[in-house]
């Protein structure tokens, strides 16, 4: 085992082992490492060896954006990024000049929202074995983490703000109802998440069609890949603060 802290890596290596596992098989293109901290070349000796026990078809590769660390393949996601269609997320703009969260409807919305995200992936991928070597900067002008990690773990709903200060409260969503969606599998030894999202309440039923196509074909990707049955827990929660 490569990591320092083998008493937490324990504890928690069985579900990132899964998450692994659903990336190599294309059922999610990035698994974002946060289960418990690891040296990212900790992470890359792992994932060798993973390989090299044919726990994985792939040797994937570990990669950071501003010090969090992503797991991926670059021909899985560059697949996911030739196949991503706008029309099949749900975009949310919870900017500091919302009162309210409130759902982008027009493409045009969406793709002015969206594409600062696309052309950021765009880059990573031209540039990827290079940001294998070095952490990848994104430049928070143009682009907030949020919406680029969220399409980066190909979540349904994404939130969108205007660029601001990060870590900034988003009082829109405070004490709101937001509907939490968990995906989850079932190892015969414990629950492992999968994917984890939320939504406001308020435009969680506009979203609840993209939401259910989106979970109807990731049944068929685990089917069709030999994966773990998944299933979809959905709990709506009220917070007294936001940050992202």
């Amino acid at each position: 085992m490569p990591f320092k802290n083998k008493k937490v890596a324990r504890k928690h290596l069985s579900n990132v082992l899964i998450n692994i596992q659903a990336v190599d098989k294309q059922i999610k293109p990035c698994y974002l490492w946060d289960l418990f901290t690891a040296d990212i070349s900790e992470i890359r000796i792992y994932l060798k060896d993973l390989y090299s026990l044919g726990l994985t078809k792939s040797c994937l590769s570990a990669f950071s954006i501003d010090d969090t660390v992503f797991v991926t393949h670059y021909t899985y996601l560059k697949n996911y990024l030739d196949n991503f269609c706008i029309e099949n997320v749900s975009v949310v703009d919870v900017s500091r000049t919302k009162s309210v969260p409130a759902l982008l409807v027009s493409y045009e919305e969406k793709w002015r929202a969206l594409s600062p995200v696309v052309e950021t992936v765009q880059t990573f991928l031209t540039n990827f074995h290079k940001c294998i070597d070095m952490s990848f900067t994104v430049k928070s002008t143009t682009v907030n983490l949020t919406t680029l990690f969220g399409f980066l773990l190909s979540y349904p709903v994404l939130y969108w703000y205007t660029p601001q200060t990060p870590d900034i409260e988003f009082l829109c969503l405070s004490m709101i109802p937001l509907k939490v969606h968990q995906v989850v599998v079932d190892n015969n030894k414990n629950e492992c998440e999968l994917f984890s999202f939320s939504a406001p309440q308020k435009v969680s039923d506009e979203a609840k069609l993209m939401v259910g196509d989106w979970f109807s074909q990731l049944t068929m990707k685990c089917k069709h890949s030999g994966f773990y049955q998944v299933d979809l827990i959905c709990n709506t929660v009220m917070l007294p603060s936001v940050s992202m």
